[in-house]
């Protein structure tokens, strides 16, 4: 164990000229942002291999960005697009790149009416621990939404919203097209607000979502994963006093599919503190019930808790620390393989029989020095650390990297 927390602490070298969470309010600054990036990252661990049998790699990220933002009378508009590109040192045929971005059409119309126009696309690459170690290619996740709501008296006491949304997700991999999918959905809420802002929503959800290709399945083969769900959810945002603060949604689903058929939960809870001006505490919880098909590992349940610490130690020096942990339930036999009674061997469990597995993720050390408006450097150590009775999906590895952030 000992050497594990060393390892968490050695670092990569990495130089990096990025705007990431300064991107956007710079887009609302200036009518065109852009930036250039080039990183370099260690991982001590690159197959997820058990304790012993680890090798390191190093991945060098590509990176450039653009964005442009206007407003023209009551209309806002802004577009964000990024493409990222995985150079592998020592694995390249696990190289990969692909672009994420979004474009918003924000308006304000007479009879207290506001509009919400978005394309987006979210796209990011498969940790090798949700791929089979026969797997010898990547695997990108990208996810194409449209989405439109209109909303009456957004600064009312009430107010009213009603919207739709198309979505694609696509695996890079053809290993996985069958479980690429689209899904539409439609929705209609009300919003109550408090005069200190404390807003509470009520929300009914219907979609229909399907899967594309359905033609690798054996004759015998019973499992289609379409299905049409219905949703009744909550959502408020809390603000206790000046310097507390908590989210929530709480949901009940039902999703009727062959596969896909049951009843089920979703909830999520977040709570922050302002200590004082310089020190907060943050804290969150987070339960999902995913359906069949919607990720590689199909885990019937994901609990998620974290604690996460940020001080601003000078107006230039700030630290930040995160300590997070999963649990994921396979209370349904993966790729559809049937439950066995008594004690499964090791046989069994590769092939999928119910199992319960946790992941402890623990970031010590988050710095970041800021010079100037333009110009920040950032120090990162990581360590994660996963238990399953599979042995394949037990083990332990660190990451470090030391960055520059180049805003313009």
């Amino acid at each position: 164990m000992r050497d594990i927390l060393t390892k968490s602490f050695k670092l990569t070298a990495t130089f990096f000229f990025l705007v990431q969470s300064g991107f956007a309010s710079a887009a609302e600054e200036k009518l065109i942002s852009g930036a250039l990036g080039a990183s370099q990252l260690w991982d001590s661990n690159f197959f997820r291999d058990p304790e012993g049998e680890e090798l390191s790699e190093q991945i060098t990220l590509l990176t450039a960005g653009v964005g442009l933002a206007t407003n023209i009378s009551r209309q806002q508009l802004s577009v964000r697009w990024r493409v990222r590109s995985y150079q592998h040192v020592e694995n390249d045929k696990f190289d990969e790149t692909f672009q994420d971005g979004v474009a918003r059409w924000n308006g304000a119309w007479a009879g207290d009416f506001t509009s919400n126009l978005e394309l987006s696309r979210d796209s990011y690459l498969i940790d090798r621990w949700e791929l089979d170690s026969n797997i010898e290619e990547s695997d990108v996740v990208s996810r194409d939404i449209g989405k439109f709501v209109l909303t009456k008296g957004r600064d009312n006491r009430f107010s009213f919203q009603v919207g739709a949304s198309k979505a694609n997700q696509k695996h890079s991999n053809p290993q996985f097209d069958n479980l690429n999918f689209e899904e539409e959905e439609g929705f209609v809420g009300v919003t109550y607000k408090t005069p200190s802002n404390s807003k509470l929503t009520l929300r009914y959800r219907a979609s229909e979502r399907t899967f594309d290709d359905l033609s690798w399945k054996p004759e015998n083969d019973l499992r289609d994963y379409n299905f049409e769900s219905q949703q009744v959810e909550v959502e408020g945002i809390w603000k206790l006093s000046e310097k507390t603060n908590s989210t929530f949604t709480f949901a009940r689903f039902r999703r009727d599919g062959e596969v896909n058929d049951s009843t089920g939960d979703f909830a999520t809870l977040d709570f922050s503190w302002d200590v004082t001006p310089k020190i907060q505490w943050r804290t969150g919880y987070t339960y999902k019930e995913p359906a069949i098909g919607e990720t590689l590992d199909t885990p019937t349940t994901i609990e998620t808790a974290f604690l996460n610490f940020s001080w601003d130690i000078t107006s230039k020096l700030s630290l930040s620390s995160r300590v997070e942990k999963v649990w994921r339930d396979y209370s349904n036999p993966i790729n559809g393989f049937p439950d066995l009674n008594g004690n499964p061997d090791d046989l069994d469990l590769m092939l999928g029989i119910p199992r319960k597995e946790s992941q402890l993720n623990i970031a010590p050390i988050a710095l970041t020095y800021t010079m100037n408006e333009s110009l920040s450097f950032k120090l990162d150590t990581s360590w994660r650390k996963s238990d399953s009775p599979r042995l394949d999906r037990t083990y332990e590895l660190s990451q470090g990297t030391i960055g520059v952030v180049f805003r313009f």
